[in-house]
């Protein structure tokens, strides 16, 4: 199947060579029109002579009335277009009771009636539409997919019908149909058993086509799309040919007015059913809308707010909620979170943008100032009279308007009001996303808020009631107890080729709850360490020798397992300590020759990893575990990450990111990356300097709160 695939693919290359830098379902699409083109065709020619060979043209002249009355119910009935779903909202298999029409006029007029056929198939090729701002690969493939539709059209409808007819006449079956009985109507049901026949077998490799083209599906999908594809050819085409026969004998029996009735029944049915496969379809679609709506919310509910990327979780989903329409979404003022790739060509070429719609900013502003809960854009798309939908996001608490939709179909795919459900609801669920995200902002403020007040009291009661003396004493102690915290730290760092190392620590007091180790290992590897334990003064300052001292100690002990070193520290500190304190650590192991670094972060500021392959993404390495000194049994676990060439890793404290100024305000994580992002192309020590510089020039006057401790590993390009 691969090798076949193959060997087509490289035909439609042939005819098309631009189609190699286009899209996977682009790429598809023309590999269904181009082949079914050149399979029609023959066919086509084959049937067109055979007819012109057969045709009795002194016909026409004698029964010219009937002829037109017969082309006039030919296209009517083929206005009530039954169609059934094969594998997306854009391929249909199509059919209609007018093929009842032309079997009826042959056994009544001969093989000269299939022209009724032949000029509607005609007429439908040349009213098809050709999307004037698509780009030049898309008008090619779909003038291409003109062809294919007529080709087989006629193809299939000749080759059936004329040599069913020559069956008809072997069996002694006279044109027109003599009488509605049985021994005339006999041959007439078996050249209709080899019409059906013969027509199954001309359509046959048309599906396998379309499975080659859409080989990327999986195989349920594949078998359902042949399960829908002869389902509709036994219902639409080969169950209604008798009927065929039967008008003819009515039209025999009674005359033109019976056989006109009869069709007028013909034509109520197919309306009816024509109006129950719209619903179906509809219904079809609005449950896939469901399914993925659902999805959505389920991802939205596990994630927390902080991890949730809306952005790229709509890259994700959105496509297949509405695969053939054009969406943008924003949220005010100006920021474009979503916006549909066009068809046709990659997102990222010059063409793709220029040919994708625009909608003025004005409009936009009229929606944010409106409370109605759709605005339809007429002919939004002017040159090609297409509708489009705009919906508003509304604030859960308030209801004001926080952003928009705006949906344009670029497929034939009935009303745009139709997607009005699905756009609703998505705005809906993006509505909630924000109003979590805001919730949970404003409960860190709160928290950050309430921890600033408390340690504003302790600093006042410590002014007022502390004595000089016992001041003077205590801060001698303290600083002795600084230098011996100091010393704990090391002297020096890791000449490691092919890397780079910066640290610094700057305590908010003459001792530090924060504390950072550079551990030499077996076979070359490196432990590195960032901790802070959630306190200050000598009682912390303990903790934190016995927490480094115990990480060191079991660091040895398992190798490339930095989860067991701190669950074994974990449990020497809660046997060998009784107090309320506790500390957050990440530890981790690097292997120097490969980049890999095995970490666990136990409840710490998750570092990011900067890599210069990606754009410069900023890379969180979560927690995988709760501080240290908390509970004993816990799932500890450790994630891998690898460090290439031209990569920053960025580890710190709180002290960091929560560096306020006079006005209150965090210097956060955003100024944190941006820095580094900055000066990533500079070594360790820069990137270490000018993020300290950026957090004292951020922070002027104010005083600090609590410790900072940075360290940057890098590294270099030549490795």
């Amino acid at each position: 199947m691969n090798r076949m695939r193959r060997r087509l693919t490289a035909v439609t290359y042939h005819f098309l060579p631009e189609l190699r830098q286009a899209t996977l379902e682009m790429q598809s699409a023309a590999l269904g029109s181009v082949l079914g083109t050149l399979y029609g065709v023959p066919l086509a020619l084959a049937g067109i002579i055979w007819l012109l060979w057969v045709t009795d043209w002194a016909m026409f002249a004698a029964q010219w009335p009937l002829l037109l009355l017969l082309f006039a119910l030919h296209r009517l009935l083929g206005y009530f277009d039954f169609s059934t779903v094969l594998a997306s909202d854009s391929v249909r298999v199509h059919g209609s009771q007018a093929r009842l029409v032309t079997w009826s006029a042959a056994l009544l007029l001969g093989p000269g009636a299939l022209w009724l056929d032949l000029l509607g198939a005609l007429i439908d090729a040349l009213l098809r539409p050709l999307p004037s701002t698509s780009t030049p690969l898309v008008a090619r493939v779909q003038r291409w997919d003109r062809v294919r539709v007529f080709s087989v059209t006629v193809g299939r409808e000749t080759l059936s019908l004329l040599p069913a007819l020559w069956l008809y006449g072997r069996l002694g079956g006279l044109v027109p149909l003599a009488a509605l009985s049985l021994e005339a109507v006999a041959p007439a049901l078996w050249a209709t058993l080899l019409k059906s026949g013969l027509f199954a077998l001309i359509i046959a490799p048309l599906l396998l086509l379309f499975l080659l083209a859409t080989e990327h599906a999986s195989l349920i999908e594949q078998l359902r799309t042949f399960y829908h594809f002869w389902l509709a050819v036994i219902v639409f085409y080969l169950l209604p040919e008798p009927f065929g026969v039967l008008a003819a004998g009515l039209y025999a029996a009674g005359g033109l007015w019976v056989y006109l009735f009869f069709f007028v029944g013909i034509g109520l049915f197919s309306f009816l059913i024509h109006q129950l496969v719209r619903t179906a379809l509809t219904h079809q679609r609005r449950a896939r809308e469901l399914v993925t709506l659902e999805r959505l919310a389920q991802i939205v509910l596990k994630q927390p707010a902080p991890e949730l990327d809306l952005s790229d979780l709509l890259k994700q989903h959105l496509p297949g909620l509405l695969p053939f329409v054009w969406v943008e979404i924003r949220l005010f003022p100006a920021d474009t979170i979503y916006r549909s790739d066009w068809v046709g060509l990659p997102p990222e070429t010059d063409t793709a943008t220029a040919m994708q719609p625009s909608l003025a900013d004005s409009v936009w502003q009229q929606m944010a100032e409106s409370r109605e809960p759709y605005l339809l854009l007429r002919q939004f798309d002017a040159q090609e009279k297409r509708d489009g939908l705009l919906v508003p996001i509304f604030d859960t608490p308030d209801e004001g308007v926080i952003g928009g939709l705006c949906a344009l179909p670029h497929a034939n795919d009935g009303d745009v009001l139709d997607f009005l459900p699905a756009l609703r609801s998505l705005a809906a669920l993006i509505a909630a996303v924000q109003y979590q995200k805001a919730q949970y902002e404003a409960a860190l403020a709160v928290q950050a808020k309430a921890y600033q007040e408390e340690l504003y009291a302790q600093a006042y009661q410590a002014e007022l009631y502390a004595q000089a003396l016992e001041y003077q004493k205590m801060a001698q102690e303290l600083a002795v107890a600084g230098q011996i915290q100091a010393s704990f730290l090391p002297q020096s760092l890791p000449d490691v080729p092919g890397w780079q190392f910066a640290v610094t620590l700057e305590p908010a007091r003459e001792t530090s709850g924060d504390f950072y180790d550079i551990i030499p290992l077996r076979n070359g590897r490196i432990g590195l360490l960032v901790a802070d334990v959630a306190d200050k003064g000598i009682g912390p300052a303990l903790y934190m020798a016995l927490s480094r001292t115990l990480i060191r100690t079991y660091a040895d002990a398992y190798e490339q397992q930095p989860d067991q070193v701190l669950a074994a520290t974990n449990r020497r500190i809660l046997t060998e300590t009784v107090n309320d304190l506790f500390v957050t650590v990440f530890y981790a192991e690097l292997e120097p020759e490969t980049g890999m670094l095995v970490y666990c972060n136990a409840g710490h500021n998750p570092p990011f990893l900067l890599q210069s392959g990606n754009g410069r993404t900023a890379h969180p390495l979560g927690r995988t575990a709760i501080p240290l000194g908390i509970l004993e049994e816990v799932n500890w676990q450790h994630n891998m990450v690898t460090i290439m060439p031209g990569d920053v890793l960025v580890m710190y404290t709180d002290g960091v990111t929560e560096a306020q100024d006079e006005m209150e305000e965090f210097f956060g994580e955003e100024r944190l990356q941006q820095v580094v992002r900055t000066y990533m192309h500079r070594s360790a020590d820069v990137i270490e300097d000018k993020v300290v510089s950026a957090i004292y020039e951020f922070v002027g006057d104010a005083p600090q709160f609590d410790d900072i401790t940075l360290m940057v590993l890098q590294r270099e390009n030549g490795q």
